[in-house]
């Protein structure tokens, strides 16, 4: 399959839509992105369930408003080893349909990560359901 996009679901709900589950479709090598929205701003993230918070780069933070350097400083360790970071927690995210509020974000300076982690610190507030290449993510009550 080619890009994967995020689909709310087709049924209907009283609360407008809001919290519905979101699809996300494997690209070829069995990675799931979809686009999520931070102050209005929407970007590119992929699942991760390596990663224990939610983690940007610190001009996707920039773009999202996020005044990052306001956060604690801490050390991450990452694919590439440890690097400094910043960790805060953004009032909201919004994952197609879904709505998340006071999420952990680690942001990293410079260009890595490519994209937006989503990692547990988001997943943990989700069900997560593969079945082949396709996930569903829906909001715990």
């Amino acid at each position: 399959m080619g890009q994967a996009v995020s689909v709310g679901s087709s049924s209907a709900s009283a609360d407008g839509g809001v919290n519905r589950p979101v699809i996300l479709y494997a690209d070829s090598a069995g990675h799931f992105f979809g686009k999520l929205t931070i102050n209005g701003v929407s970007l590119k993230y992929l699942v991760d369930t390596g990663a224990t918070s939610v983690s940007m780069n610190s001009a996707d933070a920039k773009y999202a408003k996020i005044d990052f350097e306001k956060g604690e400083k801490i050390r991450v360790s990452t694919a590439n080893g440890i690097a400094p970071a910043y960790l805060l927690t953004v009032n909201t995210i919004k994952i197609g349909t879904i709505v998340l509020h006071n999420v952990d974000v680690t942001v990293k300076e410079g260009g890595s990560p490519p994209f937006v982690l989503l990692g547990m610190s988001a997943q943990n507030r989700l069900d997560l359901k593969r079945q082949g290449d396709i996930l569903t993510m829906s909001k715990k009550y």
